[in-house]
């Protein structure tokens, strides 16, 4: 409850200054309303968290729901309120939070049960229905009940409700459309036996036009001060009740991968790396942030999936803004001197000049670069000799999805002022590579300063501030992806084969490269719906600069595609590629981690009921893991051990001069007794092998990476983990010979590493070994090998094996006379 004061100063109005009755002190009416919206922000941000965690979300989200708290904010006066930003998205983020109560409400027996979809011992765990099945059977049954409601009550007024199909009864639109032309009576009515407003709701019936009107008293109070009218509050919760929700799915393929201009200087979603940076000025008193945060436990997969798919998105686009930043200050535009401006033209031909008749218009550049780059180039002209972008084609949306399928568009990039060096570094943009499309109009610079920080002593570092597009002029900011690269003469530069060929890669022809692109066909389709920028999607003829960024910081744009890919086909695609011991330990309900360990009775069950996985009494192929037998015994300690048959549970010398490789069986014969039996096969020839003696806790390390299960292997610099690692790549390599094998590292240094040492074992064939990422060139000169490990080196290399395996069977050939040297291919 708020005096009328302090609505009068939320609305924007009052006088300019209050005295506050309690303590005698002044205070402004700016600031009364900065210390209201904080309060509001931080309630928010309360109810976002509650509501976030499980064990809180269930009695915090039934009892707002009751309320319809969600969508009374969002027809609130402060929804539409453009100063407070903060306040709208963290609706936004409420109302989907509100969406996901749906789909995880019943992520317990107990649940299903309440909605009525399983019986007693019936029940069927949550994980193991289709994601969004439980919502949407949730608003069909809504949408029978409202139906059978209407066909009652109401079935001359509502009939095309009553006949309508369940799709048409869930769809928001539609429905809207129909209960407009319902008298209030009728709203009332629905709303009350559909128990969406308070039973002891009083009423009041008045005669007007000769027709009873039903009025919620309450509901009007609430209303009112929403500044609203009943019968609006009243669709706005059926609507809202009734409506089906877009699946996690549909939310990311609807989401632009790049970020934008509003996106990358939005101080509530990308805040600045130290808030104190922050002027006095722009920060509004409020500490608040519409971010989702990553807990312990999460709601389902799909929660965990938005969850990290928003958060890294807000990450890279708080480097990328670093790095626009730095291109765009080097570049210095300025308005272009040689042309003409609106205040000029004005001064000269008057108020009345025409620039659409006259010689300004505005397709001529306004800006000019006076600056230089390292990555970042001026657009040049394309073939319509018109700076900027130049749409060649928009592919029509696949089945069931509302962006197009693809945009591809062309780009110049003009190196003729570039130094040999530069161009160079131009010229390794290839395929896949990732650029930004700024729109810089140097006559809308305000060249003001940054703004000064809190403490008042030095400026905002223009890469955290929020005022750096008003200052230099930017308009729009697009990302893109490469698909080919080509030069004057039209050869293909993007073509890896180019750099196979006799004689090596030739030199580009011309100093413009053509440049064929992919554009976000989410960040388009909202462009050009209206809902992007303001110009539609004559945004995209306004591009005059382009930045490049680093290939090892440029990578977002894949692992976003990944985590919408997991959601395309719906949380379960994420259910079949995760196993299921697993998914318990990512979404945090897991209990103890000891139960993803290989020697836990979950890890047993799973691999009893699993065809083609191996439980913790089967044999396992540890290969040369052990020096020789003494090795063996010592990596066992207290345990019965036999080799061949033969016990060496004793200290004892190998007859044998030549090494071995075993195959281990522990068997658990309780608490004290383990017998370990080993059978041992050849050693191959020319084969280096496995130099480290390793011990006891890394034998069983390597044990738990050959069974199912979580293994993580923690230790200090030094400690032999990298060896540990090979050990393990190397035995599931011979164990598991038709099963693929990937290595992810933090570094390329520490992938490198690993890459080396398996190929100095000898053991495993390089025809089988692909290394991929941006260190592939660093692998290539310090490995002893001379082979190309990159994609296209494994292409060559199979060529290259191929003609040797031919080479070998004609000679074949000769000798036993069955051809001769003139048949030869």
């Amino acid at each position: 409850n708020r005096s009328n004061s302090e609505e009068d100063v939320m609305n924007g109005t009052g006088s300019d200054s209050a005295k506050d009755n309690q303590n005698g002190q002044t205070i402004t009416d700016r600031h009364r309303a900065l210390l209201l919206r904080s309060f509001i922000s931080k309630c928010l941000e309360l109810l976002l968290d509650l509501l976030s965690y499980p064990q809180t979300r269930v009695y915090v989200a039934p009892y707002l729901s009751s309320h319809h708290l969600a969508v009374k904010l969002a027809i609130s006066k402060l929804y539409l309120d453009r100063s407070f930003v903060l306040y709208r998205q963290q609706v936004d983020m409420l109302l989907d939070s509100e969406r996901m109560e749906v789909a995880t409400a019943a992520s317990t027996v107990s649940g299903l049960e309440n909605i009525g979809l399983v019986e007693g011992d019936t029940a069927t765990q949550i994980e193991n229905l289709p994601y969004n099945d439980v919502s949407a059977r949730i608003v069909n049954q809504r949408a029978h009940i409202l139906q059978k409601l209407l066909h009652r009550h109401h079935a001359r007024e509502a009939s095309e409700v009553v006949f309508a199909g369940v799709g048409r009864v869930t769809d928001a639109k539609w429905l809207k459309e129909k209960i407009a032309m319902w008298a209030d009576d009728t709203m009332y009515d629905v709303c009350y036996r559909l128990r969406l407003v308070d039973d002891d709701d009083d009423e009041v019936i008045q005669l007007g036009n000769e027709k009873k009107t039903r009025i919620c008293m309450k509901t009007a109070d609430v209303a009112k001060k929403l500044g609203c009218t009943c019968r609006e509050l009243l669709e706005s919760i059926l609507l809202y009740h009734q409506s089906s929700r877009q699946s996690d799915g549909a939310i990311l393929s609807s989401a632009p991968l790049y970020p934008t201009e509003a996106l990358l200087w939005d101080r509530h979603s990308v805040p600045p790396g130290n808030y104190g940076l922050v002027s006095e000025g722009s920060s509004m008193g409020i500490t608040s942030l519409s971010l989702p945060k990553l807990n312990a436990r999460f709601l389902s997969a799909g929660d965990y999936l938005l969850r990290n798919f928003r958060l890294f998105r807000l990450e890279s686009a708080y480097e990328i803004r670093a790095d626009l930043v730095d291109a765009i200050k080097r570049m210095r535009p300025m308005p272009k001197q040689d042309g003409y401006t609106e205040d000029s033209l004005n001064d000269y031909y008057g108020n009345s000049f025409n620039q659409d008749e006259n010689i300004g218009n505005d397709e001529s550049p306004k800006t000019e670069f006076q600056g230089w780059a390292r990555m970042g180039l001026e657009l040049g002209t394309n073939k319509l000799d018109k700076q900027g972008l130049r749409l060649i084609r928009v592919d029509p949306p696949r089945l069931g999805e509302s962006v197009p399928a693809s945009v591809i568009a062309e780009l110049v990039l003009d190196l003729r002022h570039c130094a040999t060096s530069l161009a160079a570094e131009w010229d390794e943009i290839g395929e896949f590579d990732n650029l930004f499309l700024v729109s810089v109009d140097a006559s809308k610079m305000t060249g003001a300063p940054a703004p000064m920080m809190r403490r008042k002593d030095r400026r905002v570092p223009d890469e955290e501030d929020f005022t750096f597009p008003e200052r230099y002029g930017i308009q729009a900011v697009r990302g893109c992806m490469v698909l080919e690269v080509r030069d004057e003469a039209g050869t293909i530069l993007s073509d890896p084969a180019l750099s196979y060929e006799e004689g090596g890669r030739p030199d580009p022809k011309g100093k413009r490269r053509f440049l064929r692109v992919a554009l976000d066909p989410a960040q388009y389709a909202a462009d050009a719906l209206g809902r992007g920028s303001k110009l539609g999607t004559d945004v995209y003829d306004t591009f005059n600069l382009v930045v490049r960024r680093h290939g090892r910081e440029n990578n977002f744009k894949a692992v976003l595609e990944t985590i919408r890919s997991l959601m395309r086909g719906g949380a379960m695609s994420m259910y079949r590629s995760i196993p299921s011991w697993l998914m318990p330990v990512i979404l945090g309900y897991g209990g103890d981690p000891a139960a993803a360990s290989f020697s836990s009775p979950q890890l047993t069950a799973f691999a009893v009921k699993t065809a083609g996985v191996a439980t913790p009494d089967d044999e396992l192929d540890y290969g040369d893991t052990f020096i020789d037998i003494n090795h063996l015994r010592e990596s066992f300690p207290g345990c019965i051990v036999t080799v061949d048959g033969q016990d060496v549970t004793s200290d004892e010398q190998d007859a044998s001069p030549n090494r071995k490789k075993y195959r281990v069986k522990v068997i658990e014969q309780g608490e004290s007794k383990t017998e370990v039996v080993a059978t041992s096969y050849p050693f191959p020839p020319r084969y280096n092998g496995n130099p480290i003696r390793f011990t006891p806790v890394q034998v069983t390390a390597i044990r738990s990476g050959l069974s199912p299960g979580l293994t993580t292997i923690i230790g200090p610099p030094g400690t032999g983990k990298t060896d540990v690692a090979v050990q393990i790549i190397s035995n599931l390599y011979h164990s598991f010979p038709t099963q693929k094998t990937v290595v992810v590292t933090h570094s390329n240094a520490a992938l490198n590493d690993i890459f080396d040492k398996v190929m100095a074992r000898g053991d495993v064939d390089e025809r089988y070994m692909l290394r991929l990422g941006s260190g592939e060139k660093n692998l290539q000169t310090a490995s002893t090998s001379s082979h190309d490990f990159t994609k296209n080196g494994r292409v060559a290399h199979i060529f290259f094996r191929r003609g040797t395996l031919l080479e070998k069977v004609q000679k074949l050939s000769e000798a036993l006379g069955v051809s001769g040297k003139a048949e030869r291919g």
